[in-house]
């Protein structure tokens, strides 16, 4: 009787508020470690976007992205799209899309981009390849605005992955 006592109240223990758990995901720590480039940017009016790093870590990636805000405008983030589509768009053919769901993000607490300011975004999605002839894309919409950002990721940037130490 004490026994089940005792592991009812370490259960209850451990799921107390202010009791925090260790996240699964390191998406905090890969937003804090430095720069040290750019895999692909995209502008429209002021607004800039920049992949700078892809890190790996027990089959997870984490893409870090940088979102720039130069206008004294703020830009509400509406979403984030993640997905693999065909690299050339003819006419009148028809597109496939394989959008990409990510497993944990970092960043959209407060999914808004203050004036002349900038913000840091890491999403982390399931490991991944991209075939020949194929983009791996990822958009952010503004919410009630036109100032959409595309950056377009091949292959070779998601295989040169710096390992998450």
């Amino acid at each position: 009787m004490k026994t089940i006592i005792l592991i009812i109240s370490l259960c209850c223990l451990a799921n107390l508020p202010g009791m925090s758990q260790e996240t699964a995901y390191p998406t905090t720590r890969v937003s804090k470690l430095p720069i040290k480039g750019t895999v692909t940017k995209d502008r429209n009016s002021k607004m800039r976007a920049v992949l700078h790093d892809i890190h790996i870590l027990d089959d997870v990636l984490y893409f870090r992205i940088g979102v720039r805000n130069g206008s004294h405008i703020r830009f509400d983030i509406d979403f984030i799209r993640f997905y693999i589509r065909d690299r050339k768009l003819a006419k009148r053919t028809v597109t496939q899309e394989h959008e990409v769901m990510p497993v944990d993000i970092d960043g959209l607490e407060r999914p808004a981009v203050d004036g002349k300011c900038g913000k840091t975004i890491v999403a982390a999605l399931d490991k991944f390849t991209v075939a020949d002839g194929k983009l791996f894309t990822i958009e952010i919409y503004e919410k009630d605005g036109g100032r959409h950002l595309f950056l377009k990721v091949r292959n070779r940037h998601i295989e040169n992955a710096k390992l998450l130490n």
